[in-house]
């Protein structure tokens, strides 16, 4: 079984979660213990969020399955020009 800060990780780098809060309400329901003091420090919270950053962008990019909108604040929608022209 792996330790908690790699298991919070591997959650991290799933692309299910989004909040920092939500991986550790998984961690404590897999019974891992002390998960808040694990997750307590400046850097581990820096390493989760950017994990699920990454994770999120590799999951809205993926190949064959379109974005439908830029992801900026006003949800403008991606313009893709025809391949004929």
């Amino acid at each position: 079984m792996p330790g908690t800060i790699e298991r919070a990780f591997g959650l991290a780098k799933s692309g299910d979660f989004t909040d920092i809060g939500e991986i550790g309400r998984q961690l404590a329901r897999e019974g891992f213990d002390d998960v808040q003091a694990h997750l307590a420090g400046a850097g581990i919270k820096r390493q989760l969020a950017a994990m699920m950053k990454t994770a999120s962008n590799q999951r809205q990019n993926r190949p064959g399955v379109p974005a439908l909108f830029a992801g900026d604040a006003d949800r403008t929608p991606i313009t893709r020009k025809h391949p004929s022209g």
